[in-house]
């Protein structure tokens, strides 16, 4: 029955609202681009660990972290990076072989050598300290896991020439300029912090 018949029968329409309009990407965005502290423990990380799927403790720790840089990676969203390395940390033989690479590389490149140990546990994270790895889910490869995509631009800026990926003191070499010296560089370039 049309408005006009109910007019005329006096029956009463009932409007109902439209649901309301959520914007999940923006949503998801500003979850994401928040700023959490380091082991913040509140709803809002409580939220965070929610959206990403992960343990719901609601503290900002090193798990939570490591999950948070990966999607906001993903997504090209700008995320505050804490490093939770001791600078006296040890790592396997495998990851320790590449220190005094490691050193040279950060000193060549103008970078603070109290940042040894955060570069070696990316190391240790990425590759385990094999610079033939490679990522069984991208062109990520070598032992800071580069991806190809990037790597000849980045290795000829850094290197002046094209480097083996699977060079180890070439891979550190390019990471080192990518953290010190790059346009839009730095630490973030790794989940792996």
């Amino acid at each position: 029955m049309g408005i006009v018949g109910c007019f005329i029968y006096m029956c009463s329409l009932t409007v109902t609202p439209a649901e309301p309009y959520i914007q999940w990407d923006l949503l998801e965005e500003t979850t994401l681009s928040t700023e959490y502290e380091w082991m913040e423990e509140s709803p809002r990380v409580k939220w965070l660990q929610w959206w990403m799927g992960i343990d719901q403790d609601g503290i900002y720790g090193r798990n939570t972290h490591k999950w948070h840089r990966q999607w906001a990676m993903e997504r090209s969203i700008p995320v505050r990076l804490y490093s939770t390395v001791s600078p006296d940390a040890q790592f396997s033989p495998a990851v320790e072989q590449w220190r005094s690479t490691v050193e040279s590389a950060i000193v060549e490149m103008g970078g603070d050598l109290r940042d040894t140990a955060r570069f070696l546990s990316i190391i240790s994270c990425e590759s385990g300290g094999d610079p033939q790895a490679r990522s069984s889910v991208s062109t990520a490869s070598g032992l800071m896991q580069h991806l190809r995509t990037y790597w000849d631009a980045r290795s000829r800026t850094a290197l002046g020439y094209v480097g083996d990926i699977y060079n180890g003191q070439d891979n550190i070499r390019v990471s080192a300029w990518l953290i010190y010296r790059a346009t839009g560089g730095g630490w973030q370039h790794w989940v792996c912090s």
